[in-house]
């Protein structure tokens, strides 16, 4: 909502009063709001993402454990998210059909998010490609790997 000669006012009814047409109404868009924007191509900076399928970009694996919200941080200062099932899911139907833990010991898993309940995020702990899922502390430090859609 936008402050319009004392009234707050909805953007839809901003551009109608206007007369522009929707799309023209440019909205600035925050960094910290970016890593739920799609991207017309892969992101390549700072870290590379990787095409999967035709919506899905994500990256390798991340080397360096961190616990569910240093690994958020991380995914977001890259304009994209920590990979979650659905991502994971995608990647196995419709890009190379790698499904988790790939490359990572099951006892370690790798983050899915998002947060299930109080200090609660999922984690890939076991390689089936039908029940790869658990549930596990936020503390715990895992790998993880990041993802973005394509517009």
């Amino acid at each position: 909502m936008t402050r319009f000669g004392g009234l707050f006012i909805t953007v839809s009814a901003a551009v109608l009063l206007s007369g522009l047409a929707p799309d023209a109404l440019q909205l600035p868009v925050s960094t910290a709001a970016a890593h739920g924007i799609p991207a017309g191509s892969c992101r390549t900076s700072p870290i590379r993402y990787f095409q999967y399928g035709t919506r899905l970009c994500m990256t390798a694996i991340q080397r360096d454990p961190l616990t569910f919200q240093e690994a958020m941080q991380r995914c977001m200062e890259a304009y994209g998210r920590v990979a979650d099932y659905h991502d994971w899911a995608y990647r196995e139907t419709s890009g190379d059909h790698i499904h988790p833990p790939w490359g990572v010991p099951p006892s370690q898993g790798i983050w899915l998010g998002p947060l299930t309940g109080d200090n609660r995020a999922l984690f890939a702990n076991d390689p089936r490609p039908d029940d790869f899922e658990g549930e596990t502390s936020k503390f715990e430090k895992r790998r993880y790997a990041c993802a973005h859609d394509r517009s």
